[in-house]
């Protein structure tokens, strides 16, 4: 396993397509279904873990590439100062210093209002004790509180508290909420979302990452309703999705990032919501095979690296350092150091002009 230039670059190139492939399927009428949920949910994740694992695995491939890519490298390599410092140096101080000042900023807020919460009193009555028994919540282990939010939410996997809007709820549409916001407990979808977080503060420059965070949350809402509703009559489906459409702007929600909600903002979302739940219909077989294909190439990806590939000089060029010049085998990959710089991949060198170093 090794870290390069080509691992990121590869990594980054297949985690914007595959994002922008789901987020294309996720707005493809009657291709979202029960039957295609799971396999979007993974092609998710899948993305999620090349961001997060971004080096040469041992069954990967290398794809080199003599245009292109050996340009946008020697472009990381440009040096000021008498080499002491080069774009790559200046682009990672600039990607690391912003990583971490976001990170301590998101944090502060977290736990700035994780601290208000924890003020406010608990709601707790027979009504919402026993339908929080009903859905096989242990006793005290989510905690319900009330607040002036656009919708209920859940927050944090490890102590989870729901939140209720300051609207009058009855008792089926509170059992509705309720059911929706333990099963995203259940379901795990809290440690998704912090992932997701994560993945935004470290990769603040990528806009689609944040395309992720939106299908993260389009992903686990849609999940949800079918699981709650596939068993329902349609009678009491019309009644979950009535107090869906109540829920919907009720107030204002500061933390987004960090919550799950019943409802968002986006009409686009609830109708898209709305029409699932209603029509839940198998998807043709065209649609599945689009799902499948989107799957096959996000797995097959992972096979994939693609280097910069730079020919081994010819006899006219100038080695300023020859005891610095030099092959390093590195776990069967051969990479060309011509006065101590790290030129890039190339074959398996044929000349005995340089020596072949093994790295240890």
């Amino acid at each position: 396993m090794s870290f390069t230039f080509g691992t990121f670059i590869s990594n980054l190139f297949f985690s914007c397509v595959f994002i922008f492939s789901i987020t294309v399927l996720l707005h493809i009428k009657k291709i979202v279904s029960d039957k295609t949920i799971k396999i979007i949910l993974v092609c998710i994740l899948l993305s999620i873990l090349r961001l997060f694992v971004p080096i040469e695995l041992f069954f990967t491939k290398s794809l080199r590439f003599s245009k292109l890519l050996p340009d946008l490298y020697d472009v990381f390599k440009i040096s000021f100062l008498d080499g002491r410092i080069n774009v790559k140096k200046i682009l990672t101080f600039l990607w690391v210093g912003v990583a971490v000042i976001k990170g301590i900023f998101e944090l502060y807020k977290y736990m700035h209002f994780r601290t208000l919460l924890d003020v406010i009193p608990n709601i707790s009555n027979k009504e919402t004790d026993d339908l929080l028994r009903q859905l096989g919540v242990p006793e005290n282990k989510i905690q319900i509180k009330q607040l002036d939010v656009f919708s209920p939410v859940i927050l944090d996997p490890i102590h989870p508290v729901i939140i209720l809007p300051k609207k009058f709820l009855s008792r089926k549409e509170l059992f509705f909420v309720l059911e929706h916001e333990v099963n995203h407990y259940k379901h795990h979808d809290l440690w998704l979302k912090f992932i997701v977080a994560f993945l935004e503060i470290i990769y603040w420059w990528n806009p689609f990452v944040m395309l992720l965070h939106r299908q993260v949350n389009t992903i686990t809402e849609i999940n949800n309703d079918i699981t709650i509703t596939k068993n329902m009559s349609c009678e009491e489906q019309l009644e979950y999705l009535h107090c869906l459409l109540k829920m919907a702007d009720s107030g204002k929600m500061e933390l987004r990032r960090h919550v799950l909600a019943f409802t968002e903002n986006d009409k686009s979302n609830i109708r898209q919501r709305f029409d699932i739940v209603l029509n839940n219909e198998s998807p043709s077989k065209r649609a599945k095979c689009l799902v499948y294909i989107v799957l096959v190439f996000t797995v097959g990806s992972f096979f994939i690296n693609f280097e910069p590939d730079y020919p081994v000089p010819q006899s006219g060029y100038v080695i300023t350092d020859r005891d610095n010049t030099y092959f390093l085998n590195k776990e069967g990959k051969y990479y060309f150091i011509i006065n101590g710089i790290n030129i890039g991949m190339v074959e398996k060198p044929k000349t005995q002009e340089f020596p072949i170093i093994m790295e240890k």
